[in-house]
């Protein structure tokens, strides 16, 4: 958990030095720097997903526990919270949003034998069960 943790640490500095380039660019390589900007942000995005999907196949993080620390580390990305909002409009809330693309990942990671499939399916109904 030590290490996911230190992952979110790094990806949010990675967002605000990210956040820093955006607003000294100017001039004629402005969009190329702006480009650049998105495409390192997307990156550790999804290299930050890809760790979480995978500490939840070992079983080291639970569904919950991946999902706090994606919104957590969310909060400096919220184009892409508000881009889960639009892919997922019927799930409940942010939340359920952000689990769904967990279990996503880990359907697309996890090897039909290894269990994790199965339980992040489970996992999402008990997240998601009841009133909201």
């Amino acid at each position: 958990m030590r290490g996911v943790r230190a992952a979110a640490a790094a990806a949010a500095a990675v967002a605000v030095g990210l956040v820093a380039a955006r607003l000294q660019g100017g001039g004629a390589g402005a969009e190329a720097a702006r480009l650049e900007v998105m495409r390192q942000e997307r990156d550790a995005r999804s290299e930050y997903l890809h760790r979480l999907v995978t500490e939840f196949v070992r079983g080291r993080l639970s569904l919950a526990e991946a999902v706090d620390l994606l919104l957590d580390a969310g909060r400096s990305y919220p184009d892409w919270l508000e881009t889960l909002d639009r892919q997922y409009p019927d799930a409940p809330d942010r939340r359920a949003r952000v689990a769904r693309t967990l279990v996503a990942g880990v359907r697309a990671e996890s090897d039909r034998g290894s269990g994790a499939a199965g339980r992040v399916a489970a996992e999402y109904a008990g997240m998601t069960a009841g009133p909201h």
